[in-house]
């Protein structure tokens, strides 16, 4: 079982072993699909225009919803269509 606990001071998480292994099985497929981490381009002063965007937070809030309910076994799919309806808007403008 999944849980995500935050408050502003603490962020606590316990992954399941069930997860940590779909995540192992996702890091071990994109292997060898992105460049090393040293031969990626650092630019410290470049801005992240997504964090600015005004629908950041309202994304933001909707993944960690999205995760409460998928840790908790519970269907999720309209957590995911949230997420992926403000993602899109983020996208299109």
């Amino acid at each position: 079982m999944c849980l995500l606990h935050w408050t502003p001071a603490l962020v606590r998480a316990y992954i399941c072993e069930e997860c940590i292994a779909v995540c192992n099985s996702v890091l071990e497929d994109a292997r060898g699909q992105l460049p090393p981490v040293s031969e990626m381009p650092v630019n410290p002063g470049e801005k992240q225009p997504l964090l600015a965007h005004p629908l950041a937070s309202s994304l933001l809030t909707a993944i960690e919803q999205w995760i409460r309910r998928e840790c908790l076994g519970s269907d999720a799919a309209r957590e995911l269509a949230e997420v992926h309806r403000i993602a899109a808007k983020m996208m299109t403008g």
